[in-house]
Protein backbone atom coordinates (compact mmCIF):
# COMPACT_ATOMS: atom_id res chain seq x y z
CA UNK A 1 0.00 0.00 0.00
CA UNK A 2 1.32 3.38 -0.92
CA UNK A 3 1.29 5.99 1.85
CA UNK A 4 1.19 9.63 0.94
CA UNK A 5 3.81 11.03 3.32
CA UNK A 6 2.91 14.60 2.43
CA UNK A 7 -0.68 14.13 3.63
CA UNK A 8 0.46 12.42 6.84
CA UNK A 9 2.89 15.20 7.70
CA UNK A 10 0.22 17.79 7.03
CA UNK A 11 -2.26 15.87 9.23
CA UNK A 12 0.10 15.45 12.17
CA UNK A 13 1.38 19.00 11.82
CA UNK A 14 -2.15 20.35 12.10
CA UNK A 15 -2.85 17.99 15.02
CA UNK A 16 0.16 19.26 17.00
CA UNK A 17 -0.81 22.90 16.34
CA UNK A 18 -4.30 22.25 17.71
CA UNK A 19 -2.83 20.68 20.85
CA UNK A 20 -0.52 23.64 21.37
CA UNK A 21 -3.38 26.12 21.05
CA UNK A 22 -5.53 24.10 23.44
CA UNK A 23 -2.77 24.04 26.05
CA UNK A 24 -2.00 27.76 25.81
CA UNK A 25 -3.50 29.95 28.59
CA UNK A 26 -6.16 32.49 27.59
CA UNK A 27 -5.06 36.02 26.70
CA UNK A 28 -6.73 37.38 29.85
CA UNK A 29 -4.30 35.33 31.96
CA UNK A 30 -1.35 37.47 30.89
CA UNK A 31 -0.73 40.58 33.01
CA UNK A 32 0.31 43.52 30.86
CA UNK A 33 2.62 46.07 32.48
CA UNK A 34 0.64 49.04 33.76
CA UNK A 35 1.72 52.67 33.71
CA UNK A 36 1.08 54.51 36.98
CA UNK A 37 -1.58 57.20 36.62
CA UNK A 38 -0.32 60.76 36.56
CA UNK A 39 -2.00 62.89 39.20
CA UNK A 40 -3.81 65.93 37.88
CA UNK A 41 -2.20 69.26 38.70
CA UNK A 42 -4.11 70.98 41.52
CA UNK A 43 -6.32 73.92 40.60
CA UNK A 44 -4.70 77.13 41.85
CA UNK A 45 -7.57 79.51 41.06
CA UNK A 46 -7.93 82.03 43.87
CA UNK A 47 -6.18 84.79 45.77
CA UNK A 48 -2.66 84.15 47.04
CA UNK A 49 -1.70 86.62 49.76
CA UNK A 50 1.66 87.23 51.36
CA UNK A 51 3.75 89.81 53.18
CA UNK A 52 6.75 91.19 51.34
CA UNK A 53 9.49 92.26 53.74
CA UNK A 54 11.09 95.47 52.52
CA UNK A 55 13.57 97.91 54.07
CA UNK A 56 11.68 99.72 56.82
CA UNK A 57 8.66 97.44 56.99
CA UNK A 58 6.54 95.07 54.97
CA UNK A 59 3.91 95.22 52.23
CA UNK A 60 0.84 93.09 51.66
CA UNK A 61 0.88 91.54 48.17
CA UNK A 62 -2.02 89.75 46.52
CA UNK A 63 -1.73 87.53 43.45
CA UNK A 64 -4.88 86.53 41.60
CA UNK A 65 -4.69 83.19 39.74
CA UNK A 66 -7.33 82.24 37.16
CA UNK A 67 -6.98 79.18 34.93
CA UNK A 68 -8.00 79.76 31.31
CA UNK A 69 -9.69 77.32 28.96
CA UNK A 70 -6.38 76.59 27.20
CA UNK A 71 -4.81 75.32 30.43
CA UNK A 72 -2.54 78.30 31.08
CA UNK A 73 -3.09 80.77 33.94
CA UNK A 74 -3.96 84.46 34.01
CA UNK A 75 -2.26 86.23 36.90
CA UNK A 76 -2.32 89.77 38.27
CA UNK A 77 -0.67 91.48 41.24
CA UNK A 78 -2.07 93.97 43.77
CA UNK A 79 0.00 95.90 46.32
CA UNK A 80 -2.66 98.04 48.05
CA UNK A 81 -0.26 100.17 50.14
CA UNK A 82 1.54 101.22 46.96
CA UNK A 83 -1.69 101.62 44.96
CA UNK A 84 -0.57 98.88 42.58
CA UNK A 85 -3.67 97.23 41.10
CA UNK A 86 -3.99 94.43 38.55
CA UNK A 87 -0.37 94.53 37.41
CA UNK A 88 0.06 91.91 34.70
CA UNK A 89 2.12 88.89 35.76
CA UNK A 90 3.40 86.03 33.62
CA UNK A 91 2.77 82.71 35.33
CA UNK A 92 4.15 79.24 34.74
CA UNK A 93 3.50 76.05 36.70
CA UNK A 94 5.92 73.10 36.50
CA UNK A 95 4.81 70.20 38.73
CA UNK A 96 4.89 71.73 42.23
CA UNK A 97 6.92 74.80 41.23
CA UNK A 98 5.22 78.14 40.55
CA UNK A 99 7.07 80.85 38.61
CA UNK A 100 5.77 84.44 38.51
CA UNK A 101 7.29 87.36 36.61
CA UNK A 102 6.04 90.96 36.64
CA UNK A 103 7.71 92.64 33.69
CA UNK A 104 6.53 96.14 34.65
CA UNK A 105 8.42 96.04 37.97
CA UNK A 106 11.14 93.61 36.85
CA UNK A 107 10.17 91.39 39.80
CA UNK A 108 9.92 87.63 40.03
CA UNK A 109 8.78 85.03 42.53
CA UNK A 110 9.68 81.33 42.44
CA UNK A 111 8.12 79.02 44.99
CA UNK A 112 7.15 75.45 45.87
CA UNK A 113 3.54 74.44 46.35
CA UNK A 114 2.74 72.68 49.63
CA UNK A 115 1.30 69.16 49.68
CA UNK A 116 -2.20 70.46 50.46
CA UNK A 117 -1.97 73.14 47.72
CA UNK A 118 -2.75 75.89 50.23
CA UNK A 119 0.65 77.56 50.49
CA UNK A 120 3.57 78.55 48.27
CA UNK A 121 7.01 79.01 49.86
CA UNK A 122 9.54 80.84 47.73
CA UNK A 123 11.80 83.78 47.01
CA UNK A 124 10.80 87.25 45.79
CA UNK A 125 13.53 88.92 43.76
CA UNK A 126 14.08 92.16 41.86
CA UNK A 127 17.26 94.09 41.00
CA UNK A 128 19.32 94.59 44.15
CA UNK A 129 16.79 92.91 46.43
CA UNK A 130 15.88 89.34 47.40
CA UNK A 131 13.78 88.02 50.27
CA UNK A 132 11.80 84.90 51.27
CA UNK A 133 8.03 85.14 51.00
CA UNK A 134 5.10 82.82 51.73
CA UNK A 135 1.82 83.02 49.81
CA UNK A 136 -1.35 81.67 51.44
CA UNK A 137 -4.42 80.64 49.48
CA UNK A 138 -7.91 82.08 49.87
CA UNK A 139 -10.83 81.45 47.49
CA UNK A 140 -12.03 84.03 45.02
CA UNK A 141 -15.08 85.99 46.17
CA UNK A 142 -18.37 84.88 44.65
CA UNK A 143 -19.32 87.68 42.27
CA UNK A 144 -22.34 85.86 40.87
CA UNK A 145 -24.63 86.77 43.76
CA UNK A 146 -27.23 89.37 42.83
CA UNK A 147 -26.65 91.39 45.99
CA UNK A 148 -22.95 92.02 45.29
CA UNK A 149 -22.30 95.77 45.20
CA UNK A 150 -19.02 97.65 45.24
CA UNK A 151 -18.39 100.41 47.75
CA UNK A 152 -19.67 103.83 46.55
CA UNK A 153 -19.01 106.16 44.86
CA UNK A 154 -19.69 104.11 41.72
CA UNK A 155 -22.13 104.39 38.86
CA UNK A 156 -23.99 101.19 38.06
CA UNK A 157 -25.74 100.41 34.80
CA UNK A 158 -27.41 97.28 33.49
CA UNK A 159 -25.55 96.24 30.32
CA UNK A 160 -26.45 93.70 27.64
CA UNK A 161 -24.16 92.43 24.86
CA UNK A 162 -25.54 90.45 21.93
CA UNK A 163 -23.57 88.14 19.65
CA UNK A 164 -25.67 87.69 16.52
CA UNK A 165 -23.28 85.13 15.02
CA UNK A 166 -23.53 82.80 18.02
CA UNK A 167 -27.12 83.79 18.81
CA UNK A 168 -26.08 84.51 22.40
CA UNK A 169 -26.71 87.32 24.85
CA UNK A 170 -24.72 88.35 27.93
CA UNK A 171 -26.25 90.58 30.60
CA UNK A 172 -24.66 92.04 33.70
CA UNK A 173 -23.99 95.06 35.89
CA UNK A 174 -21.49 97.65 34.59
CA UNK A 175 -19.78 99.43 37.49
CA UNK A 176 -17.54 102.46 36.87
CA UNK A 177 -16.16 105.28 39.07
CA UNK A 178 -18.62 108.15 39.42
CA UNK A 179 -15.89 110.77 39.08
CA UNK A 180 -14.16 112.67 36.32
CA UNK A 181 -10.43 112.50 35.77
CA UNK A 182 -7.46 110.36 34.87
CA UNK A 183 -6.98 107.00 36.53
CA UNK A 184 -3.74 105.19 37.26
CA UNK A 185 -4.05 101.42 36.66
CA UNK A 186 -0.72 100.57 38.29
CA UNK A 187 2.69 101.92 39.27
CA UNK A 188 6.06 100.32 38.87
CA UNK A 189 9.66 100.94 39.81
CA UNK A 190 10.75 99.64 36.39
CA UNK A 191 9.26 102.63 34.58
CA UNK A 192 10.48 106.05 35.74
CA UNK A 193 8.13 107.78 33.31
CA UNK A 194 4.51 108.52 34.11
CA UNK A 195 2.00 105.87 33.21
CA UNK A 196 -1.71 106.74 33.23
CA UNK A 197 -4.99 105.59 31.77
CA UNK A 198 -7.30 108.36 30.57
CA UNK A 199 -11.07 108.21 30.73
CA UNK A 200 -13.01 109.89 27.86
CA UNK A 201 -14.21 112.61 30.25
CA UNK A 202 -10.76 113.25 31.77
CA UNK A 203 -9.95 116.79 32.88
CA UNK A 204 -7.45 116.49 35.75
CA UNK A 205 -3.64 116.16 35.32
CA UNK A 206 -2.02 112.70 35.36
CA UNK A 207 -0.60 111.14 38.50
CA UNK A 208 3.04 110.18 38.68
CA UNK A 209 4.15 106.63 39.25
CA UNK A 210 5.72 105.52 42.53
CA UNK A 211 7.96 102.47 43.10
CA UNK A 212 6.68 99.29 44.71
CA UNK A 213 8.74 100.13 47.80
Amino acid sequence: MTINTFRLSAFFGGFFICLALAAAPPVSAYQLPTTPAVADAPALDGLWKGQLKVPGGQLDVIFRFMKLSGGEYFCSLDVPMQKVSRMNVKMEVKADTVLLFAEESNSRFVGKLSADSKQINGIWQQPGFKTPMVLNFSPLPDMSAKNVRLTPPYREEEATFTNLTANARLSGMLTIPAVRGRFQPWCSSAMPARRTATAPWATSPPWACSPIF
